[in-house]
């Protein structure tokens, strides 16, 4: 065990805490350490102890900002962001602000389940290509969405193609939504052109056309 702390760097005399991966800190420089990133300093390894529930309740980590940055930066369950949500401590502003981080660690897909978002919030988690086109199809058997809400997103990319005349005489195609309108767009969507959207929107007209069939 080395002489002093990697934290602190003072002498390892008292109050030592040495983690699972033999790593050893004053066990309140590690206690802080744990609140903003829960892995070791040294290897990165996880570091069991407090969730961030327990870290609010004790009134450890207490500005949303904070809250946003452990969650962003640690692996937290869906069901502590519930908690975290349902006793004020995360607003509606700030759960979008960890969906759009792009952090691996929350599982969007369930906290949409859990009621946390509107269908404006998740529309756009949609567009912004947070969830698979299987998850899409599963929140539309939930009655979460519609096909109205999923029209809304196709109907900006169709915008977006006609002016930026992306898609040759998408123009033309049907006003009204049919099975036919959608197979229409799917012929003029240009597969091949550099915009990182185009997958999602084919996956989602054809979901919208089978729906409708």
């Amino acid at each position: 065990m080395p002489d002093t702390c990697g934290i602190c760097r003072d002498d390892l005399v008292d109050d030592v805490k040495t983690l699972d991966c033999a790593h050893a800190f004053h066990s309140g420089c590690i206690d802080s350490w744990t609140v903003r990133v829960a892995r070791c300093p040294f290897c990165r390894a996880h570091v069991d102890g407090a969730g961030i529930v327990d870290h609010v309740r004790a009134g450890v980590i207490m500005d949303e900002d904070s809250i946003i940055e452990y969650i962003v930066a640690n692996t937290v369950s869906h069901t502590d962001v519930v908690a975290l949500v349902n006793k004020n401590n995360l607003s509606s502003v700030g759960l979008m602000r960890v969906v759009d981080s792009g952090c691996s660690g929350v599982d969007v897909m369930a906290l949409i389940c859990a009621g946390l978002f509107n269908v404006t919030d998740i529309v756009w988690i949609i567009f912004s290509e947070k969830i698979s086109i299987d998850d899409i199809s599963i929140l539309l058997e939930r009655g979460t969405i519609t096909l109205n809400d999923l029209e809304r997103i196709v109907s900006v990319y169709v915008s977006y193609f006609t002016k930026h005349n992306v898609a040759s005489g998408i123009a033309d195609a049907p006003t009204i939504r049919t099975p036919e309108w959608y197979a229409f767009l799917l012929e003029f969507l240009p597969m091949n052109e550099p915009h990182d959207a185009i997958p999602l929107v084919y996956s989602i007209i054809g979901l919208i056309g089978t729906r409708l069939a």
